[in-house]
């Protein structure tokens, strides 16, 4: 046994076994510390894959905040599309942390995180469903608490034993708080109810009065209950449900960036791991080889120092290059191990390449995902560039808009030859307006004669202004066309053109609401002191002196406000929207006629000015102080007059946001 052990044969046979015993440990290690590596990339993937969906779920709970609460359908069929977006997130969510759950490369620190990941998404899942109940349960417009607490305003607002200016003082405290959540509006919501409730007990109880006080009763305390459930929502404020979604996201984001930073350090660690691996292995492969070559030094010939030079050779090209060296055809021990020599470089060098295979491909990812990073920035430059164009492109086609409107307007010198004696205040809210004014000269048997119309047309900007250019072609083409006089057939010509134009007479409009236009128009002959007029919603304002001949209001329907030496008669017209009635009903249309004296003052607007928000409290200016001005200054020239309006409604805006075009016109008899 011994002598078998001393040969060549035996001695290269112990030494070749051990190295490929020490080859194949080294191997096997390898590979496991390469499917390590590839399963703690993918734990970090999957953290990564994890962030993601949970940043698209809380983008889909911030856009069912945004725009589901304000959409009256999700109330009325209890289904968004993006709480069922959020759904579907949550569980790809759940499933992927089950997944990471049930995987073996996790630290105990991360499997802690995941459990905390866990509740606190079941906390915030379970806080949203709680949001999103008492959002429906809140209601908006028609529906849930705000829909009830509407229903019954509207049943106060026709009380008998409530005056309607404190059922709209009601009203005014709902809707302050409602906008502003300024727990002051609550209170002085709740004085006046008790006021009310009050004043209603001393007075003798009648049925009708039992149930007047009964409906406000109901609705204070549904008002009290919609101020509840705001205060439990927090949505404006980030408080109460909200802001503990808010904190929830925090931390659920902490943690699933703790869990990644935790994953990728645990990977850096096993790279490490795994190059001194490596290392060691080489370097016990080249004691084995220094040693084996020591021992066999003097025993082996020439086979053994070119064998020698070889390997020399190989180790020193850092395994990369062998010499050429045929295949040894003896079967002793040198040429076995000159054969398996070769054999093993060729497994070395294969080791190798797959090494730098593997680091190749990974440089290789992440130089594309550089790439692909640069294009992507590159392509939002480019988007951002295209967008700020499209916009530049949309303002400059509404200023050349603008232009095209102001075409249609008459300038001032044909408005002052046309009306004689008159101004116009005109103040589109956006670069085109939706109100426009007409004014035109007649030639008539009874003399000559001014026709002018202020005209409010659906909406504001672009889409008003499409309307007020038909506005225009509608009353010129009644006039000029077909050579209407008389105000009623004009407005019933210039509807029915709007009818047809908008194609209204199509069945499938009558569910929708319609667009068309609220005016008033007057036709002034200042030879016989004559004033016809017609309407459609808006009213005529004529201010007269006491001193002169009280106006003559037989058949005329009008309100009457005194102020001073001066009355102001406000003159009513038809109740419909020009260009909504078929060719029948707009035979209904009528017109007025009155007798006018010298120094009468006629006001015609749109209900922009009135309707403006400001003042101290942010409040509507009203028709009524716009009446008032309109008495205080009526006996002033007339551009004085027309710049002392715009001051006052200057002033009154202050900084708040034009809330409507604004149009008013003044014609002096």
């Amino acid at each position: 046994m011994k002598k078998h052990f001393k040969s060549l044969k035996s001695q290269l046979f112990v030494i070749f076994a051990a190295f490929v015993l020490i080859s194949s440990l080294s191997a096997v290690f390898t590979a496991y510390y390469f499917k390590q590596k590839a399963q703690i990339e993918k734990t970090t993937q999957a953290f990564i894959e994890v962030e993601n969906l949970l940043l698209k779920a809380f983008k889909e709970q911030e856009n069912f905040f945004n725009f589901e609460t304000l959409n009256e359908d999700f109330f009325i069929q209890g289904e968004s599309s993006f709480i069922a977006e959020y759904n579907l997130l949550y569980e790809q969510i759940v499933s992927q942390l089950q997944k990471l759950k049930r995987g073996k490369q996790l630290k105990v620190e991360n499997e802690n995180n995941i459990a905390q990941l866990k509740k606190s998404l079941i906390r915030f899942d379970s806080l949203f469903s709680k949001t999103v109940d008492a959002i429906q349960y809140r209601g908006f417009k028609n529906q849930g608490l705000e829909g009830k607490m509407r229903r019954l305003i509207h049943q106060l607002e026709q009380a008998k034993y409530i005056p309607i200016q404190e059922v709209l003082s009601l009203r005014r405290h709902e809707k302050d708080y409602i906008l502003r959540q300024d727990s002051a509006y609550i209170k002085k919501h709740k004085t006046l109810v008790e006021q009310n409730l009050k004043r209603l007990k001393s007075i003798p109880q009648t049925d009708a009065l039992g149930k007047e006080l009964e409906l406000l009763k109901n609705y204070s305390a549904l008002f009290q209950e919609l101020a509840d459930y705001e205060q439990k929502i927090g949505l404006k404020t980030n408080s109460a449900l909200k802001g503990a979604l808010n904190q929830e996201v925090f931390e659920i984001q902490k943690l699933v960036e703790k869990s990644k930073k935790n994953a990728l350090i645990h990977q850096s660690a096993l790279n490490e791991r795994l190059q001194f691996s490596l290392i060691t292995f080489w370097v016990l492969f080249i004691v084995l080889g220094l040693l084996f070559c020591y021992q066999l030094a003097n025993k082996l010939s020439k086979r053994i120092t070119s064998l020698s030079k070889h390997i020399n050779y190989f180790v020193n090209t850092n395994f990369t290059a062998r010499m050429k060296m045929p295949q040894q055809k003896r079967e002793d021990e040198v040429g076995l191990l000159w054969n398996n020599i070769l054999r093993m470089e060729t497994e070395i060098i294969n080791y190798l390449e797959l090494f730098k295979e593997k680091v190749d491909e990974k440089t290789i990812e992440i130089q594309l995902q550089k790439e692909k990073l640069e294009k992507q920035k590159i392509l939002l430059q480019q988007k951002k560039e295209e967008s700020e164009q499209q916009n530049k492109d949309l303002v400059d086609g509404i200023k050349y808009a603008s232009r095209i409107q102001e075409a249609l307007l008459p300038n001032s010198a044909t408005f002052q030859k046309q009306i004689e004696k008159g101004f116009v205040y005109f103040a589109p809210k956006d670069i085109v307006s939706g109100d426009i004014y007409y004014t035109k000269r007649l030639k008539t048997r009874k003399g000559k004669e001014s026709v002018f119309s202020v005209i409010d047309c659906t909406g504001h900007g672009v889409p008003g202004a499409f309307m007020s250019v038909l506005a225009t072609q509608a009353i010129d083409h009644a006039m000029v066309n077909k050579k209407r006089k008389e105000m009623a057939e004009l407005l019933q010509d210039a509807n029915n053109y709007i009818y047809t134009a908008l194609k209204y007479y199509n069945n499938r409009f009558e569910e929708h609401t319609k667009d068309g236009m609220e005016l008033a128009i007057g036709k002034l002959n200042r030879s016989i002191m004559q004033f016809q007029y017609a309407g459609a919603n808006r009213p005529i304002y004529l201010v007269r002196h006491k001193k002169k001949r009280v106006l003559n209001t037989e058949n005329v329907q009008f309100k009457l406000l005194e102020k001073g030496d001066y009355y102001l008669y406000e003159l009513q017209t038809n109740k419909f929207t020009l260009g909504t009635l078929n060719s029948i009903k707009s035979r209904g249309i009528q017109q007025f006629e009155i007798m006018v004296e010298e120094g009468d003052m006629i006001y015609m607007s749109t209900d922009g000015y009135a309707d403006q928000f400001g003042g101290s409290k942010g409040k509507k200016l009203m028709a009524k102080k716009l009446k008032s001005f309109l008495i205080s200054i009526s006996s002033l020239e007339e551009e004085t007059q027309k710049q002392l309006l715009k001051e006052y409604f200057l002033k009154w805006k202050g900084r708040n946001e034009q809330v409507d075009d604004v149009c008013l016109m003044g014609v002096r008899v």
